[in-house]
């Protein structure tokens, strides 16, 4: 997992939820890192899940809770940090549709070694989209925040089903209307 996503976490969790706890995680989640991450490194995805599982007993939130709070706040940082990619986009759906096809290959571009999820988005009617998730990593409720901010981006309010495909959560189906 690129170190970005690492980086932007511990940022959240200071900003959001103070110094103090963001130190107690780093401090007692078991990382390959021992908590150092910077932004250009890439480190295992159990590290990322050591530090959830630390905010989980420091705030009291479930995981798939704080999956989300951090897919909402990633989605804004994202928006400011690659803004250009945004130029042409007039909604969620629009960003949606364009995530395998664009923002993955200009992903690819800066960060060649980066495993992305497979996204698979198509409209089913003017205001639904089925987009299917596929990810060894099991992060469908980091994707669901990422819609959620997504469409917080652009000003819409959407109802958002998620339904697991596979049991293990690697294949996720989500139902996405404009409200």
């Amino acid at each position: 997992m690129k170190g970005l996503v690492f980086t932007e976490f511990i940022e959240m969790v200071e900003t959001d939820f103070g110094f103090e706890v963001a130190d107690r995680i780093i401090e007692n989640a078991d990382t390959s890192s021992k908590g150092v991450f910077t932004g250009v490194g890439t480190y295992p995805s159990r590290d990322m899940a050591a530090l959830l599982t630390q905010l989980q007993m420091e705030i009291n939130q479930s995981i798939p809770e704080l999956l989300r709070y951090f897919g909402k706040h990633l989605f804004h940082r994202f928006s400011k940090l690659y803004e250009h990619l945004l130029t042409d986009v007039k909604d969620t759906f629009d960003l949606l549709q364009r995530i395998e096809n664009f923002i993955h290959v200009e992903v690819k571009k800066l960060y060649p070694d980066a495993r992305l999820p497979a996204i698979d988005a198509h409209m089913i009617s003017h205001d639904t989209m089925e987009l299917m998730y596929r990810s060894r990593r099991k992060l469908a409720h980091l994707a669901h925040g990422l819609i959620q901010g997504c469409a917080a981006y652009f000003g819409e309010v959407m109802e958002i089903e998620m339904e697991n495909m596979l049991e293990d959560a690697s294949h996720v189906r989500f139902i996405i209307r404009k409200v």
